[in-house]
């Protein structure tokens, strides 16, 4: 699939988002909340794994986590923990995050 741009034809990553906090596209994108409008349809806010934590709870963050863990192969592969980088930065987020929970 390929988007057209100013300068020519360029790939599109499926799954790429904007990370509302740093500003920077990444491949692996947390839901981090949802725009709601009065009229037209709304849309998600998302954030990457690094910034996760800057707009969840501990709950969100480990919601996250295992939304992540059963789309990872190599998370759904193990038990002895983060499967990948992406799921070692959720779980850290969720064992740092103040609160009650898991």
């Amino acid at each position: 699939m390929t988007e057209q741009s100013s300068d020519g034809p360029r790939s599109a990553l499926p799954g790429s988002r904007m990370c509302a906090y740093c500003k920077e596209m990444t491949g692996n994108p947390v839901a981090v909340g949802a725009v709601h409008q009065n009229s037209g349809p709304g849309w998600t806010v998302y954030a990457c794994p690094e910034d996760a934590a800057r707009f969840l709870d501990r709950a969100g963050l480990w919601a996250a986590l295992m939304d992540h863990a059963l789309r990872c192969g190599p998370c759904r592969g193990t038990t002895d923990g983060p499967g990948c980088a992406v799921a070692r930065v959720l779980f850290d987020a969720h064992r740092g995050a103040a609160g009650t929970g898991r």
